[in-house]
Order: structure tokens, then C-alpha cells, then sequence
């Protein structure tokens, strides 16, 4: 979703007791899997810790990212 201004959503807030960024973007086409995705990432690591996926009015899907490890100077989710 995009603001007045144009630009995608963007805002600041707490997932459990985590500082997040909270980013809502939304497809420009028609042919995507989701036409609407949120991601909250964590403002210490920027780590993506939650993501939830939108039809044009259903929440299809929500994953969490709970736990990452380190593999060749980069982390990725378990």
C-alpha cells in the first residue's frame, strides 16, 4: 500500500518485545502470487522475523522467521 506521497508503507513499532520495522507493500500487476505482502524486520539485526502474504482481501499466509544461524558471514532462517 502506498501513502499519499506515493511510497510504500513504511512504520516503526514492537513485535512481542522486538523493535521492528513494519514494511506494506502492494503488487502494481495482476498476475502475482500475493497482491499485498507485510514484513516486519527487526531494527537491531534486520533480520526478517515475520511475513504475511494477502490475496487482494484474504490473509493466505503467514510465516515466522524464529531462529537464524550463521553460514559463511550471512544468516539464514532454520
Amino acid at each position: 500500500a502506498k501513502e499519499a506521497n506515493g511510497k510504500e508503507k513504511v512504520s516503526v513499532g514492537m513485535l512481542g518485545k522486538v523493535p521492528i520495522y513494519r514494511l506494506e507493500v502492494r503488487a502494481k500487476v495482476s498476475d502475482v502470487d500475493y497482491a499485498r505482502k507485510i514484513w516486519w524486520i527487526s531494527q537491531e539485526q534486520g533480520l526478517l522475523l515475520k511475513e504475511e502474504a494477502y490475496s487482494r482481501t484474504t490473509l493466505m499466509q503467514t510465516a515466522y522467521f524464529l531462529q537464524y544461524t550463521l553460514i559463511q558471514k550471512r544468516y539464514v532462517p532454520v
